[in-house]
């Protein structure tokens, strides 16, 4: 049997000598508990063997005699039954003892040196912080800054410097911050800090700065993208070289104060959608006034010009057609407008028959939309 066993669990004392050993029988699900001694109990070793569904005890007892004074005890706790004797093992083999437990003081006297060489270098770095420490301070944007401000607005941009550092003080001088363009074209444009040294910080401490200055023009009619960069050094101790702190860079926004976008899309032979997009930095919570005006070679169809979203139709639309074609002009109201948006509204126009690729072209090159 002992040949063929597979362990479930095996206990074993710290000891070599000759044991008594006996097999029980016990419940399927058996385990020693993690708090079972056996030293306590006069026994040596222990194993539990399943075997199909019979898990088989062997417990090795340091003698005859101590098992039948323990036998009663033992065989209760661990819920056992039906004893039987195996015999006796020559020896019983326990593991080597961890080298440290062979001479306890050796490894003892170690450990306290080595925590007292510990406790050393914590005195040194708490003590000598003044003279050696390296600072770690932090840059970046506070939570109340805001990232869009249309063209010829004042910038006042909140920052927060924080001292990182567990221990000891640090001092921050502000070098120069400005805008870079997103895109990577043009100039940057110089900005300015409101301070030019932040005041000693404590470790975990914060200190509030604001950059301030001028947006600067738009290159075109589109919003335009700035990246906030900033140039700083950090100095804590007095006998290691300032640092550049780490920033976080953030990006505002430019946005014109009303630019407008129209093109045309042929959505059949006969009709055309034109799209009106209103991109703006100044919000009208009454809505805006708009207005397209468009010639064509072939006058729409009667009632031919639809609104299609966004907006509101003032009126019926107006064609006055010619020898030389018709022109068109469409009123409408938009909702109210919020600043920093980009809003977009469509006309949709049927022709009594398909627009030659002139006429097309002559109807795109026409279009006029205004927003007032």
């Amino acid at each position: 049997m002992l040949g063929r066993k597979r362990t479930i669990r095996s206990k074993q004392r710290d000891t070599c000598q000759t044991a008594y050993v006996k097999q029980y029988e016990a419940s399927p699900d058996f385990t020693f508990p993690e708090e079972f001694d056996l030293s306590a109990h006069n026994i040596l070793l222990s194993e539990s063997i399943r075997t199909g569904n019979v898990t088989t005890v062997l417990l090795y007892w340091i003698s005859k005699a101590r098992s039948q004074a323990q036998e009663p005890v033992v065989a209760k706790i661990l819920g056992l039954r039906n004893g039987q004797v195996v015999g006796e093992v020559i020896q019983v083999l326990a593991p080597r003892m961890p080298k440290w437990t062979e001479n306890p003081a050796k490894w003892g006297n170690w450990i306290v040196g080595t925590a007292a060489l510990f406790g050393a270098l914590t005195v040194i770095r708490d003590n000598f912080t003044e003279l050696f420490a390296r600072p770690n301070v932090i840059i970046f944007a506070a939570n109340s800054t805001v990232k869009n401000f249309h063209v010829g607005d004042t910038l006042d941009i909140p920052l927060v410097v924080r001292n990182q550092a567990r221990l000891g003080q640090v001092e921050v001088s502000l070098k120069d911050v400005h805008l870079q363009p997103s895109d990577g074209s043009g100039s940057s444009n110089t900005l300015k800090f409101d301070i030019s040294q932040v005041p000693q910080l404590q470790a975990g401490q914060n200190a509030d700065l604001h950059v301030i200055g001028m947006s600067p023009p738009l290159r075109s009619v589109k919003p335009q993208s700035y990246s906030i960069e900033v140039q700083a050094e950090a100095k804590e101790g007095l006998l290691m070289p300032a640092r550049k702190p780490d920033y976080r860079p953030f990006t505002i926004t430019i946005w014109p104060d009303q630019s407008t976008d129209i093109q045309a899309k042929k959505i059949s032979p006969t009709v055309a959608r034109i799209e009106m997009a209103l991109t703006t930095g100044v919000g009208a919570s009454s809505g805006l006034h708009g207005q397209l005006i468009f010639t064509s070679a072939i006058p729409p169809e009667n009632g031919g010009i639809a609104l299609m979203s966004g907006a509101t139709s003032i009126g019926v639309p107006m064609v006055v057609t010619g020898s030389a074609g018709s022109v068109a002009k469409i009123q409408f109201q938009t909702g109210p407008i919020q600043p920093f948006h980009r809003y977009l509204y469509a006309v949709q126009i049927a022709f009594p028959h398909p627009l030659t690729a002139a006429e097309w072209s002559s109807l795109c090159s026409s279009m006029k939309v205004v927003f007032g």
